[in-house]
């Protein structure tokens, strides 16, 4: 939740607020500062559990009165501890029959790291602890509108533009592509062997 005219963001546990953090620095708020005022306002958002269970990460697709800002934050359930975040980012939106989100995130399986990608094709591997930039490289453009990292967390998979693209996770190296039709989501079977994809209405294994 954010309060309006405010930068400040927290995440709420049945509805208290803990700890309140900068949305642009990731600042914590002194906890003697005065108190916060203001209407408590959902923006457009979504967010995406890790495997572990143990982090959240939030996605802020532009709010009411700051147009135009993009940006995530990975929590820690437990403690409510803001891990990492990043702000002014240009990502792409999907657009399906019932809604309009953004699906270019993935937590690897182990949850310790996260892949970002780009509209511009820039995909970015951080540390989810820190945000430390762990490997950046370019893919082409429009090309990450979804992320999936394969079991192993050694590969990544994104689609984007009608074309899937298998990558090295840790080093950025293009593996192989191939067509896949319009798609909504998409996820990878337990052995790596098989995706499944999901789009107009659709379901096919590829």
């Amino acid at each position: 939740q954010w309060l309006e005219n405010s930068p400040w963001f927290t995440l709420a546990l049945d509805g208290q607020p803990r700890s309140w953090w900068h949305s642009d620095t990731g600042e914590r708020r002194p906890e003697d500062a005065p108190a916060l005022e203001g209407n408590r306002r959902l923006s457009r958002h979504q967010s995406t559990l890790s495997p572990d269970g143990r982090k959240l990460l939030t996605y802020y697709g532009g709010v009411e009165n700051r147009p135009g800002v993009h940006r995530f934050h990975v929590w820690e359930l437990e403690s409510g501890r803001l891990l990492c975040q990043q702000t002014n980012l240009t990502l792409p939106i999907i657009h399906s029959r019932r809604r309009s989100g953004c699906e270019a995130f993935a937590f690897s399986p182990n949850s310790q790291t996260l892949a970002v990608g780009m509209r511009d094709g820039r995909i970015v591997i951080r540390e989810v602890d820190g945000g430390r930039l762990m490997r950046e490289w370019m893919a082409p453009a429009n090309s990450c509108d979804l992320l999936v990292f394969l079991p192993g967390g050694k590969q990544l998979l994104t689609w984007g533009s009608g074309r899937a693209r298998l990558w090295n996770a840790d080093t950025g190296e293009s593996i192989r592509s191939f067509e896949v039709p319009l798609v909504y989501c998409l996820t990878v079977s337990p052995d790596g062997r098989f995706l499944l994809v999901g789009g107009g209405g659709d379901f096919s294994g590829l």
